[in-house]
């Protein structure tokens, strides 16, 4: 063998780290292609030819695409299935989401009406303070009107005894008066 020969090839381990796979997976690729009968031994080491090492690289390459393809299959189904759950899921949520809103709708409604109620007790609490204020009001009006009745009394009365009295010194003659009796 050439030096020229032995340039062209590589080791098991050499093929090992390019490939990124370890030495004992290049022995068994290397077993399970049926090339052990063309490796070149060298000392302590084993040479690989550059076709031999070609076919072994493109064994490794053709198993990671499978790998790959099977994987892509695999992660194919997994997000068909993720997609799958989360349509479940997001028709559940918008159900969920449907009630909420229509019990937001009930809540609105029933605050609308709250405050319509509140809005109606307000009112009526200024009509009866109003009724109550005009009561009061009637009441002090009846307490002064019956307090100038009976002063009007009084004053009636005492109109009346004046009256009286006047009609009376009339009544009495005029020697009467001069005399008091």
């Amino acid at each position: 063998m050439s030096t020229k020969d032995a340039k062209e090839m590589i080791t098991g381990t050499q093929l090992a780290k390019e490939l990124n796979v370890t030495g004992s997976r290049v022995s068994q690729v290397i077993s399970k292609l049926n090339l052990k009968d063309h490796l070149i031994k060298q000392g302590n080491k084993k040479l690989i030819a550059k076709e031999d090492a070609e076919l072994i690289r493109k064994y490794f390459i053709s198993a990671s695409e499978e790998r790959a393809s099977y994987n892509h299959t695999d992660n194919q189904q997994g997000l068909e299935s993720v997609v799958k759950e989360l349509s479940s899921q997001i028709k559940e949520l918008n159900k969920q989401l449907s009630v909420k809103d229509e019990q937001i709708s009930k809540q609105q409604q029933l605050a609308d009406q709250a405050q319509r109620l509140q809005s109606d007790i307000q009112q009526q609490f200024k009509d009866y303070k109003l009724l109550i204020e005009t009561s009061s009001a009637k009441e002090d009006t009846t307490q002064d009107l019956e307090a100038l009745k009976k002063q009007l009394e009084e004053e009636r009365n005492d109109r009346i005894k004046l009256q009286d009295e006047l009609n009376q010194e009339r009544n009495k003659s005029f020697w009467g008066k001069i005399f008091g009796a």
